[in-house]
C-alpha cells in the first residue's frame, strides 16, 4: 500500500504510515513507530529506528503513532527527542 510522509517547509518531515528509515536531513522529525517487528508491520520499528539511526539523527526524531507499551520505554535515554503526547504543542523552526 502507498504511504505518504509530508514535509513542512525544508526543515521538519512527518512520516506518515512506513516501514523506512526516515531521512534524517531535517531539523526535526515526526516519526511513526510501533513496538514490535514482524509480519504485515505498518510503521517501523522503536528498536530498528534505535538501531540503526545514529545518536545524532535520533535527537531530533519525535516519536508519534503509539501503540501499548510506549510507558515501557524511555526514548530519550535510547536518544530520541521524545514521544509525542497529547495536547503536546511545538514549535517548528523557521
Amino acid at each position: 500500500m502507498e504511504n505518504f510522509g509530508a514535509k513542512i517547509g525544508d526543515r521538519v518531515f512527518y512520516s506518515g504510515d512506513s516501514i523506512n528509515l526516515p531521512e534524517t536531513n531535517y531539523d526535526l522529525i515526526f516519526q511513526d513507530c510501533q513496538f514490535f517487528e514482524g509480519k504485515g508491520d505498518a510503521h517501523i520499528s522503536y528498536d530498528k529506528l534505535k538501531r540503526e539511526l545514529t545518536s545524532e539523527e535520533r535527537s531530533k526524531i519525535y516519536l508519534v503513532h503509539l501503540g501499548g507499551g510506549y510507558d515501557q520505554k524511555n526514548p530519550v535515554e535510547d536518544g530520541f527527542a521524545g514521544f509525542v503526547m497529547p495536547r503536546q504543542r511545538f514549535d517548528i523552526p523557521k
